[in-house]
């Protein structure tokens, strides 16, 4: 079976943390000998990124051109606010058209719902659409217009098999923060100022997730760690006994890992702490700096195991749940 999946490369880290826990739960489920294709929406493949976002007709990479949708036997989208709209509508017309499933893991607010077509509500309300949200109030908002959907945290956190159960504690913390040099993102920056404004400390280490960030701490002569490549910051995690950051998806990846994380955002930032809440005590969320370090260095010796270890049982019961709804769903289909 030709699968397509919607996603990013070489964009956004999150992007791809989702996508690799999107795999690994169709891989348990299918098994392996099916063929994964991806319709890439880096910003880069459209006319005039957030501003004309049709496809571009021609380019050389390695991912789904719109008239490969043809061939596709089922699509796939891997997370993401971006989930419809005209980046993806193609996909939609290609489901409906020609009856073919359609599943969405881990889809987020961000896009309002009033710009979502009637063709792509059409097919979200089809028995062959199998819609799985990220947020409780994303949920409702749709059984508003007639649209049902799953509640379950994002498959994110299935992105790594390798929970590093061994490791050994190393003292020291990671931090991914969000700058204002990424284009197209929003976030509040007090944090990263915050962090700026800390005495170095040698246990400390700095991650960056794109290359816009990178840059800046160059010039800022500030030591750092990046790849271009995801799964890099496996490794990098596992350098770690906690990772403090402003993104969800940095934080899901190293609890993927198993490696605790502490999640930096503001009260008013409702579409990250709405995602954060489905985590219950693994996740802590803290509005400051301050108060996220303080987090840190009281859970400790004991608590810092038993919330491990409890982070890799949400891992499984996560799983488990994924597994147990999409079967039910590819078996209704006839898969």
């Amino acid at each position: 079976m030709n699968i397509c999946v919607s996603s990013t490369i070489n964009w956004n880290p999150g992007d791809e943390f989702i996508r690799y826990g999107v795999i690994n739960l169709l891989k348990k489920l299918l098994g392996k000998e099916h063929n994964y294709f991806i319709w890439n929406r880096n910003p880069d493949f459209f006319e005039k990124a957030w501003q004309k976002d049709s496809m571009k007709e021609e380019f050389w990479s390695n991912s789904v051109h719109p008239a490969d949708l043809a061939w596709m036997d089922a699509f796939v989208f891997a997370g993401t606010p971006e989930w419809f709209g005209n980046p993806t509508y193609p996909i939609y017309a290609e489901a409906l058209k020609n009856k073919k499933p359609l599943i969405l893991l881990g889809a987020g607010a961000g896009r309002p719902l009033d710009l979502m077509s009637s063709l792509e509500k059409q097919v979200l309300r089809s028995p062959k659409t199998f819609l799985c949200v990220r947020s409780i109030g994303l949920a409702e908002e749709l059984k508003k217009i007639d649209i049902s959907a799953h509640t379950l945290p994002c498959p994110a956190i299935l992105c790594q098999t390798n929970d590093y159960n061994n490791k050994e504690q190393t003292g020291r913390i990671g931090f991914l923060l969000q700058t204002s040099s990424v284009l197209n993102q929003q976030s509040d920056l007090r944090f990263a100022q915050d962090f700026f404004r800390l005495p170095p400390q040698r246990n400390y280490i700095l991650l960056a997730s794109y290359i816009d960030e990178a840059r800046e701490n160059c010039k800022k002569q500030v030591p750092f760690r990046f790849s271009f490549e995801p799964k890099d910051y496996f490794d990098f995690y596992k350098e770690c006994d906690w990772i403090v950051t402003t993104r969800l998806h940095g934080a899901l990846s190293s609890l993927a890992c198993g490696v605790p994380a502490v999640l930096l955002a503001d009260t008013s930032n409702v579409r990250i702490q709405s995602s954060a809440a489905l985590y219950k005590e693994i996740l802590p969320v803290a509005t400051s700096l301050k108060d996220g370090l303080q987090i840190v260095q009281e859970l400790s010796g004991k608590q810092y195991i038993a919330l491990r270890q409890n982070i890799l049982q949400f891992k499984k019961d996560l799983e488990a749940q994924y597994i147990h709804l999409l079967r039910d769903f590819l078996h209704s289909i006839g898969l």
